[in-house]
């Protein structure tokens, strides 16, 4: 029973008073209780943000700091974020050094050109986003069907564009748009802010 205690302190900690959509720096907004401001106390409220040219895009909820990770794409740790939308993106790198986001999108021409797909494997149960060939972003909701293609091409963690061939069951990505999902259309520099 204790274990079961410490694990829900742990993620309430963690989590503080969590809504997506608070990118205030006032260290925990609502949820900071009716005491004081000041003082040590204020910075139990406080979150990671994951941030574009200055801006809030998302709160990073994962935390892998390896100083050796690299290549190959199946043995990265990547941490993961959600936007004040709830769309989740899985695969954020280099967290605390240079943050990069990094996916792996199928297309059926031969250079990344057009629809893109993403396989079976990475579809999550949360509505996610993925990036894509030239860091272009597009989104896959939850309840998305899947169909079955034959791929040429895909971008690989790097957003590089690499030949392919094979038949995959995929999901259809639809091309990100701001209002839906809550995340830039473009991507520009990336930072973190703990506030």
């Amino acid at each position: 029973m204790s274990k079961q205690i410490l694990i829900v302190l742990g993620l309430s900690l963690m989590l503080g008073c969590f809504s997506p959509d608070d990118s205030s720096g006032d260290g925990g907004g609502s949820g900071g209780g009716s005491g004081g401001g000041s003082g040590s106390g204020s910075d139990t409220g406080k979150k990671l943000y994951l941030k574009n040219n200055g801006t809030t895009v998302g709160i990073i909820l994962s935390f892998n700091e390896n100083p050796i990770n690299k290549p190959p794409y199946s043995e990265r740790d990547y941490d993961f974020f959600v936007t004040s939308k709830n769309y989740f993106h899985f695969e954020l790198f280099g967290t605390f050094r240079t943050p990069e986001l990094h996916g792996q999108v199928l297309y059926t021409s031969s250079n990344c050109l057009g629809n893109g797909y993403v396989k079976e494997s990475l579809k999550r149960s949360v509505n996610t986003i993925f990036t894509g060939t030239g860091r272009k972003t597009y989104y896959l909701n939850s309840d998305a069907s899947a169909t079955s293609i034959n791929i040429r091409s895909m971008s690989e963690f790097s957003g590089s564009c690499s030949s392919s061939s094979g038949s995959q069951t995929a999901y259809l990505l639809q091309e990100n748009d701001e209002s839906i999902t809550g995340f830039p259309n473009t991507i520009g520099t990336l930072s973190i802010a703990y506030e």
